[in-house]
């Protein structure tokens, strides 16, 4: 019998990767105004079709280079990157869905020894019981079999997996640099002056439908 596992990814999944990148590199917060948004369309995801984003390699429209916005990260970003708030109540939800010892997370590195390392010391500090269950690698397609689930933002995996017929395997969380931006909002109750306070109901019904989705595609596995 097939023991169906699920797959964690940890940026801007769990962790809130990409608005510490942005504070690390002492740029303005990618939402103090809903009409500056343009700026980070430009510099994060270009749209291909509407609705349709395909992520970068540089932050190159605020002035930094790709080696300087990731290659040269310190081992001690990685290891302080803060989590989602809703990050535990996901980690939750999969466990009860697919059982504790049956749910892994599953992460890509930047090619230096900082990010790999700073990860697996993250993943002590913060899910220690998670240390024997963290893969770290480059496809992620690769790993996953046809009766897991991956729970990841990036979109470029998204097409990774429906090229090699494991659409059913994949489920888009969404992210700030997804097509599922909107969704993320929701999800974060996005006030001018908190992005995650307020608007309460909003935020509920938010959560509620992705955890409903992704028990569908686990179901149907």
């Amino acid at each position: 019998m097939n023991v169906k596992k699920i797959f964690l990814d940890l940026d801007d999944t769990i962790l809130d990767t990409f608005r510490y990148l942005i504070k690390w590199h002492n740029q303005p917060y990618p939402y103090d105004c809903l009409e500056s948004l343009d700026i980070y369309d430009k510099t994060c995801h270009y749209r291909k079709q509407p609705g349709e984003s395909s992520t970068r390699e540089s932050l190159s429209l605020l002035g930094l280079s790709y080696e300087k916005c990731w290659k040269s990260l310190p081992t001690v970003f990685w290891t302080t990157i803060p989590m989602f708030p809703w990050a535990s109540m996901y980690i939750e939800h999969c466990e009860r869905l697919a059982g504790k010892e049956n749910v892994y997370i599953l992460t890509r590195q930047i090619p230096t020894k900082d990010c790999s390392g700073g990860k697996v010391e993250w993943v002590n500090q913060n899910l220690p019981e998670y240390i024997d269950r963290l893969i770290i690698c480059r496809k992620k397609h690769a790993v996953v079999d046809g009766h897991s689930l991956l729970i990841d933002d990036c979109e470029k995996n998204e097409e990774d997996f429906n090229r090699c017929g494991k659409s059913k395997n994949f489920y888009l969380f969404p992210s700030f640099l997804n097509k599922r931006r909107d969704m993320f909002f929701d999800i974060a109750g996005y006030t001018r002056s908190d992005p995650y306070k307020g608007h309460s109901s909003v935020k509920a019904r938010a959560h509620n439908n992705i955890l409903t989705e992704i028990n569908k595609k686990f179901l149907e596995l």
